[in-house]
């Protein structure tokens, strides 16, 4: 068990700093939903059961996950600054907690051929009602067993959804005070090390979110809210 500041056992990738990623930037679906890098604070347990097969499970409870503000809880402004779409107490109650929830597990295909598995979900109060579930994988082949040769096959689908009261800024012309934003979305990348200086890849990712903008009413002249559907997709490659 582990309390205070640390980045949660959540999702494959998004506890793992951005130097340390096998490419040069994070996934656009991952740092999106996420909210950058799986930062929480809080309290965290692992747990190993005493079965024939290596299956770590990891719980926790925080007072939320990730660096930066999520895509579902962003306004789009008109100026084309962002602000929260959902509204947030600087006092925060005990009722105020976002659980979550990993389960990973490992097969080995051959004498140098590993399957990893991986599922995560949370849910809680973080900016409104927040939830997050999410399913990896990565298949690992070393050609020769005393080489610095290595084939990864890798990949992670992520969805995403915050729901409440909305923020200020965020006022539907219609009267609402609450609202629903969600995106989804995933990356998926391969590359063969072989060396120890060679290391080719590509990636790629792909995001889909419906979040909320701000716009100008003119029969009231405040701020109000109305939805807006993107889609993004990218590839990347990296020698």
């Amino acid at each position: 068990m582990k309390g205070g500041l640390f980045f949660a056992d959540f999702t494959r990738l998004g506890k793992v700093h951005s130097h340390e990623l096998p490419f040069t930037d994070r996934p656009l679906s991952l740092d999106s939903i996420i909210g950058g890098e799986d930062k929480a604070r809080g309290l965290e347990f692992s747990w190993i059961p005493p079965i024939g097969h290596y299956v770590p499970f990891t719980a926790g409870a925080v007072d939320g996950i990730g660096a930066d503000v999520p895509i579902t809880s962003k306004l789009a402004m008109l100026d084309g600054d962002t602000g929260d779409a959902f509204g947030r107490s600087d006092r925060r109650t005990f009722g105020d907690i976002l659980y979550y929830g990993r389960a990973a597990t490992i097969f080995e295909l051959g004498q140098q051929v590993n399957l990893n598995l991986g599922g995560n979900y949370a849910r809680g109060r973080d900016r409104g009602e927040r939830e997050i579930a999410s399913g990896d994988f990565k298949v690992a082949w070393t050609p020769q067993p005393d080489s610095y040769d290595l084939f990864e096959l890798s990949g992670e689908y992520l969805w995403s959804r915050n729901r409440g009261a909305l923020s200020g800024d965020a006022l539907f012309a219609n009267g609402r005070t609450s609202g629903t934003a969600s995106a989804h979305g995933g990356y998926v990348y391969a590359q063969y090390k072989f060396g120890k200086n060679w290391q080719p890849g590509v990636r790629f990712d792909y995001l889909h979110s419906d979040t909320l903008r701000s716009a100008i009413s003119m029969a009231t002249a405040r701020p109000t809210a109305s939805r807006a559907t993107a889609k993004t997709r990218a590839l990347t490659r990296r020698i």
